[in-house]
This record gives structure tokens, sequence and C-alpha cells, in this order.
């Protein structure tokens, strides 16, 4: 979406943190930064992103969908069907 390297995770982070909890949303820095790498911990975050986007409302859904199939990993794509 951006041309800077790290505009669309923060974008993301903000747009995921403004529709959900404050448990939630203290956890969205981290899992971002796990679902746009292949490591370790990418399965685990990216199903926790799953259960993240699944309480967003459509639009921000949309957004969040298209910011993170610009930054997802290949291993986060595939987990995601994107």
């Amino acid at each position: 979406m951006s041309t800077e390297p790290g505009q669309d995770q923060e974008t993301l982070i903000c747009l995921l943190q403004t529709d959900l909890s404050a448990e939630d949303a203290a956890e969205v820095p981290a899992v971002i930064k796990d679902v746009s790498q292949d490591n370790v911990r990418t399965a685990a975050a990216a199903v926790r992103l799953r259960g993240m986007l699944s309480k967003l409302g459509k639009p921000a859904y949309d957004v969040a969908i298209k910011v993170i199939s610009d930054i997802a990993s290949a291993t986060t794509k595939k987990f995601l069907g994107l």
C-alpha cells in the first residue's frame, strides 16, 4: 500500500488495535511482526491473527486483508488463504 518500509505494518497495527479489546490490542505488534516473516512463531501468529480478524467489522476487515496480503509471509498467506 505504501512505499515506506514498515508503514504498512504500522497501518495494520493501528487498524487492528482500534477495533480490538485492550488485551488483544496489546498483542497486535508481536503478531504482525511474526506474520510478516517466516519463523517458528509464524503459524501460531497466523492463528492468532485469524482470530483477531474475526472480531473486526467488514470495512476494517477488508482494509486489513489488503494490507496483510502486502506484508505477510508466504506461510501466513497460505494459512489465511490469500
